[in-house]
């Protein structure tokens, strides 16, 4: 949604889900994709275990896209340990059992009124972690047995899509370092353009406050021992979001993140390279909500820079990639 913060408070969205590590070892930490929370939901929440029938789960893994339904299904809990919202409607329960440190995002579609939570075991009194209103994602490299819980708010039931979705660095394709547009930032410059022409490239990667579901434009600058670059940006149409980037692929470390306004309040990020050698950096400018986009327009303070050897449009660079020139 392109909303603001404060819209999004209030408007209910997707189904629940609960994420609980019931076996295992488990490193994870997890944070809301959304930004708002239902204050107006209170429930008085029982200190008696309450426990999730995850015997016979069926195992998804990060990929994976699954239809279900919670309609007929028996509800064991109806209230979770950290959350005082009441869950009422019956569950449906997924695994995702992970051997490796991997990042990803949950995501849950559905037309009636569900939502989201995290637990650390079966009991989801003790176990529980998280609950959110449309989705979550780790924060951190995330590992161990989990399970993967659809609920319904006040008995709500319906059919549901599940979604579990790679981020992280190797989330973000190659070709968004390829199609940057060079950036000619020494002393200061103003740059602006429309992000709904461009592509979704990255959403999460850990330094992050919410997921980035926009389309972005992207912008390259190679920065000397001790540059510097200061980015003011404003988006009137959508909540604008920043990256400072290390590079794509593997190399996708987050330098730089801003998230801090709503929709057309100004973002604002500064990077310094306090290493010993040039480094190319990338100026992601995109939005929260999925498929937001809008015009913006940025002032871009940079010193010790390396200025490119030619300039062009970012539509028109997009455009010669697309014909395959260099």
């Amino acid at each position: 949604m392109g909303g603001s913060r404060s819209q999004r408070a209030t408007v209910s969205l997707g189904v629940t889900f609960i994420l609980l590590a019931c076996a295992g070892t488990a490193v994870a930490s997890f944070a809301p994709l959304d930004k708002g929370t239902r204050s107006d939901r209170r429930a008085e929440t029982s200190s008696s275990p309450q426990l999730i029938d995850c015997s016979s789960a069926p195992a998804i893994q990060i990929g994976d896209s699954v239809d279900g339904s919670t309609i007929g299904m028996p509800s064991n809990i109806d209230s979770y340990g950290c959350s005082s919202w009441p869950e009422t409607g019956g569950e449906v329960v997924y695994s995702l059992s992970l051997s490796e440190p991997a990042m990803f995002e949950v995501r849950l579609i559905a037309d009636c009124d569900l939502d989201i939570a995290i637990l650390s075991s079966c009991d989801a009194i003790e176990g529980c972690l998280l609950v959110a209103d449309t989705g979550m994602q780790t924060t951190i490299p995330t590992m161990g047995d989990f399970f993967i819980v659809v609920d319904g708010y006040e008995g709500a039931e319906c059919d549901f899509t599940l979604e579990v979705v790679a981020t992280g660095p190797a989330s973000v394709a190659l070709a968004a370092c390829q199609t940057a547009m060079p950036l000619d930032c020494e002393s200061s410059s103003t740059i602006s353009g429309d992000t709904c022409f461009g592509v979704d490239y990255v959403r999460a990667l850990g330094c992050e406050a919410f997921r980035s579901a926009g389309t972005e434009d992207w912008y390259r600058v190679t920065l000397e021992p001790g540059g510097v670059i200061d980015v003011d940006l404003t988006m009137p149409d959508a909540d604008a979001v920043l990256w400072v980037l290390g590079g794509c692929g593997e190399a996708a470390a987050c330098l730089a993140y801003s998230d801090a306004g709503v929709s057309g309040e100004q973002e604002s990020v500064h990077y310094s390279n306090d290493g010993l050698e040039n480094r190319t950096v990338f100026l992601v400018v995109d939005s929260y909500g999925p498929a937001s986009c809008g015009g913006y327009e940025a002032s871009v303070v940079c010193s010790g820079t390396i200025v490119p050897t030619r300039s062009t449009s970012w539509s028109a660079l997009k455009s010669r990639s697309m014909r395959g020139e260099q």
